[in-house]
């Protein structure tokens, strides 16, 4: 199975884990997502990982938090290979349990790297010159240095309690 280019913002858990994205089982693919601002009241604030081994790439996980670790992931039994990804600025911790770094991620107690401004794409639009504290506030996704014209922004759709943005989308594998 494959997420692609979805937000997953603002979610939350009572007595639970995985407030962002909770992965059971599987070896699921998360494509260029952006995981932010979410509360799990357990652990694994923006992603929890169980018996699981998820390819996680060309993502953002932050402002996520949780009472017992992995703020940003934990990962329980699980090996989760991140590429090309962040994951900053999460409470208590960025990632807990045991994860396999494939090259290209940061990780941080904060998200503004010394590279300053790069492009930020928000819903499938690149939006040059911009900081990653600018960018984050507007839950997108920053790519330090890069100009937009080497950035392929894909849209992002919004899923919440009354159903899809895009009632057309297809999330079958």
């Amino acid at each position: 199975m494959k997420v692609e280019g979805f937000t997953f913002r603002n979610g939350s858990t009572t007595g639970q884990n995985g407030a962002g994205i909770h992965i059971a089982s599987g070896n699921p693919t998360i494509l260029n997502c952006v995981v932010v601002n979410n509360l799990a009241s357990n652990s694994g604030g923006g992603i929890h990982c169980a018996y699981a081994n998820p390819s996680i790439i060309d993502c953002r996980i932050s402002g996520n938090s949780c009472s017992q670790g992995g703020g940003g992931i934990k990962s329980f039994d699980s090996n989760p290979v991140l590429t090309n990804t962040w994951v900053c600025a999460n409470g208590p911790d960025q990632i807990q349990g045991t994860w396999t770094d494939n090259g290209g991620n940061y990780i941080a107690d904060e998200c503004l790297p010394d590279e300053g401004n790069g492009s930020c794409c928000l819903q499938g639009t690149c939006v040059s010159n911009m900081t990653a504290e600018d960018c984050a506030a507007d839950y997108g996704f920053f790519y330090p240095g890069l100009p937009c014209s080497d950035i392929a922004c894909e849209t992002v759709f919004s899923v919440d309690d009354d159903g899809l943005d895009d009632p057309d989308a297809d999330f079958n594998d």
